[in-house]
């Protein structure tokens, strides 16, 4: 199995999340404060709602892979990703003012 996450900003508050070439979920901003991030999964159903981008990312990991979550770490492979995770979690923050 491919174990690199790819990170793709679709629109202003979508990320598409795939491991390789497979789709595992959307990351998306939700409008409620205490889960802010939510995933659906690429047949469109709602995984859940989290409280922060990494949980809900090691959720979708997990709803793929069949792992549990508790065995999933992220690990940013360089430092490209690692900006771009940095980047990633600053735009989906809670703080961030939706226009």
């Amino acid at each position: 199995m491919d174990r690199d996450l790819n990170i793709l900003n679709l629109h202003f508050n979508i990320i598409q999340l795939t491991l390789g070439e497979t789709l595992i979920g959307y990351l998306v901003k939700t409008e409620n404060s205490e889960t802010p991030q939510s995933i659906i999964l690429p047949n469109g159903n709602d995984l859940g709602d989290y409280a922060c981008a990494n949980r809900a990312i090691i959720a979708a990991i997990s709803n793929y892979t069949g792992l549990e979550e508790s065995k999933i770490v992220l690990y940013p492979s360089d430092i490209k990703s690692t900006f771009h995770n940095l980047a990633l979690m600053a735009y989906m923050s809670e703080n961030r003012t939706l226009h």
